[in-house]
């Protein structure tokens, strides 16, 4: 049964919007939204317990001004309570539709600030006293505030950037995991088929064309996923996994050395990939020698939009006092779930065309 947490409101706080009516403020929420999944944190006022939910995104009308967003106005009808002030981080260009969609509810102020302009992440690093962050999942973006500018490097998407990323790393070690295939060694990930005999030429050719079908029909999050069965690799000592995951540290660091320079401070790390403990190690590593100042986070940006969102409704509400409460709920997890955990009974289901194909 899903806990309610918002039953009984003990500590109100009353203010005015611009023409002077008064509203009494109850919960806050913040919103990170991205190209394959939503999620929201919601906060009763006088309590340090937020409410986490997450659903699947839709990443065309996030991207596209003026598109029908229906994911968003599902989550928000599923709310008890629609919350008077809202902070919402979100990948795309459709910052009217998000607002439109709470203020339509009725609430009283909403900020919504897309990934490439980095509100809510800054705020996050500014609550660390950092000066620029380093968002790492299965994309990569930089934000740095030097000044009174805003500087953001990389960020660039799948094609042309993401320096380091979940999508980078999964795609590399499923490249190299195809290559030891073709050369009869032995594959370190877990996947849904069974390698036929190099002998075996026809067959051999009918297998490769399924397993084409299958990796072109990989989403970005699914290949990004590959990183979590690296990171378990690396994390028992596995040669060909740390190696997968040392580029992926390089790159990372190589972010983290522009950000420092161009801001002139330390720079936050956070995102799925601050999770992974073997890269985050040989990341650390590597700064350590470069002489660099990184300042590690499990800081989720639906956390940090929520304590935003607290601030804006005049609460005296810190990021790091929620912090804890997201940490016992959210403890280990990965960002990225294994794409054969995704699919679930379709693992079967392929090994069985795959033994059909090449019959």
């Amino acid at each position: 049964m899903q806990r309610k947490i918002f039953a009984g409101h003990s500590c109100r706080s009353r203010c005015k919007d611009g023409s002077g009516r008064v509203f009494t403020v109850r919960i806050v929420a913040g919103f990170d939204i991205g190209a394959s999944k939503t999620e929201a944190v919601i906060l009763e006022q006088g309590s340090n317990r937020p409410e986490i939910r997450t659903v699947p995104s839709v990443g065309v009308p996030c991207m596209e001004a003026g598109k029908s967003l229906s994911f968003f106005e599902e989550l928000l009808d599923s709310l008890p309570k629609i919350p008077s002030h809202a902070v919402i981080n979100f990948v795309g260009r459709n910052k009217e539709g998000f607002r439109t969609a709470l203020m339509r509810r009725g609430a009283m102020d909403v900020f919504a600030s897309r990934e490439a302009e980095a509100g809510v992440a800054l705020f996050a690093a500014l609550e660390s006293d950092c000066k620029g962050v380093l968002m790492a999942g299965t994309g990569t973006v930089l934000a740095v505030s030097a000044g009174d500018s805003l500087r953001v490097i990389d960020g660039w998407g799948w094609k042309f950037g993401d320096a380091g990323s979940g999508y980078r790393t999964g795609r590399l070690a499923l490249q190299e995991a195809l290559r030891r295939m073709d050369l009869g060694l032995p594959v370190p990930l877990t996947l849904p088929w069974e390698t036929p005999p190099l002998t075996e030429a026809e067959q051999w050719v009918l297998f490769r064309d399924t397993v084409v079908d299958w990796a072109y029909g990989l989403t970005r999050r699914q290949v990004a996923a590959f990183t979590a069965q690296v990171g378990e690799l690396a994390e028992k000592g596995d040669a060909w996994a740390l190696g997968i995951l040392e580029q992926a540290a390089g790159d990372l660091q190589e972010l983290i050395r522009i950000g420092a320079e161009i801001g002139g401070g330390m720079v936050l790390f956070m995102g799925g990939l601050s999770r992974c403990r073997p890269l985050v190690r040989l990341l650390q590593d590597r700064c350590r020698k470069a002489g660099l100042h990184m300042v590690l986070s499990s800081i989720r940006l639906s956390t940090a939009a929520v304590a935003m969102a607290a601030r804006r409704a005049g609460w005296d509400t810190k990021l790091s006092d929620l912090m804890p409460a997201i940490e016992r709920s959210e403890a280990h997890e990965w960002e990225f779930e294994s794409p054969l955990k995704q699919r679930g009974s379709l693992q079967e289901k392929e090994k069985r065309t795959v033994k059909k194909r090449i019959q």
